[in-house]
């Protein structure tokens, strides 16, 4: 029994603290492991980009660094924060591109798009809010609202799914992940061919993200691990 409740906490905590959409920034704050800072420090992404050791102290430092000159920023996007949405989303936007023109010094070309291709997987539905993504896959606005109405509807689900305060059940968590499942195809649904082609090199091939337990860098799932849940 004790085992049991064990196994449902872990499944717990992979599917509602990684990546959630709605409140996860773009690579910069809450959630970490699947920022893509985490990522980069991330032993099994390491592995699979063909990081040396020189370079892993090197993005360490870089990161240290990011989040030390905009500690301010990471603070708004923080768990505790207070800040409005739209300080939360300047604030997100802000350590995201920091994040990325650090890793670019440190990392080789085709690492970085490796890596930025293994982050736009852990982002579930919210990669079509990227607007780099956006701007790759021309999506015209009557995408862009179908693919925000797909997203909101299963935050609605997850709501309903996961009250606060409530224990998650195996057979929500169960549910929820058929629900991000269909959602996701639904999604790409609306890309023509040659999006679909664009966004499969906006991706790349799945990969399996290993998590440990606090959430930093062992353990997960094919295809990117949990992706985030919604807008």
């Amino acid at each position: 029994m004790r085992l049991c409740k064990f196994v449902l906490a872990l499944a717990v905590v992979a599917l509602l603290s990684a990546p959630a959409l709605a409140q996860r920034q773009r690579g910069g704050g809450g959630g970490r492991g699947t920022s893509l800072d985490g990522l980069a420090e991330n032993k099994s992404v390491q592995e699979e980009l063909k990081v040396d050791e020189d370079q892993a102290k090197k993005v360490k430092d870089a990161v240290a660094k990011v989040k030390e000159d905009l500690k301010d920023e990471y603070t708004k996007i923080g768990r505790q924060s207070t800040a409005s949405d739209d300080e939360k989303a300047a604030a997100r936007k802000k350590t995201s591109e920091a994040q990325a023109k650090a890793l670019k010094d440190v990392l080789k070309t085709d690492q970085m798009k490796r890596l930025q291709q293994i982050h736009r997987q852990q982002e579930g539905l919210r990669v079509f809010q990227d607007e780099e993504v956006q701007t790759a896959l021309k999506l015209s606005d009557d995408q862009k609202s179908k693919l925000k109405e797909i997203g909101e509807a299963l935050q609605k689900e997850r709501g309903e799914l996961f009250p606060r305060g409530q224990k998650p059940s195996a057979d929500a968590l169960t549910k929820y992940q058929g629900l991000q499942k269909d959602a996701m195809s639904n999604a790409q649904k609306t890309l023509t061919d040659n999006q679909k082609k664009t966004y499969k090199d906006l991706t790349g091939e799945p990969f399996e993200v290993k998590f440990d337990r606090q959430g930093g860098r062992q353990g997960g799932k094919p295809g990117g691990g949990k992706p985030r849940s919604d807008f």
